[in-house]
């Protein structure tokens, strides 16, 4: 199980470094936001976190 997580991790990273995304719109990615065959990912939405009920961006 923590194997599998620092995996999940390490392709965030590589993901976020090669197409320049940051860390929150990695977190958002969905699966019809990647096209394979013309090799784009498309990066429309941003995950925010909130704190002790305020907005905090990742």
């Amino acid at each position: 199980m923590k194997k599998q997580a620092l995996q999940n991790e390490e392709e965030a990273f590589y993901i976020s470094f090669y197409a320049g995304t940051r860390r929150g719109e990695v977190l958002a990615l969905r699966w019809k936001d990647v096209d394979f065959d013309l090799r784009i990912i498309n990066t429309v939405q941003n995950k925010i976190g909130k704190v002790d009920g305020t907005k905090k961006r990742n």
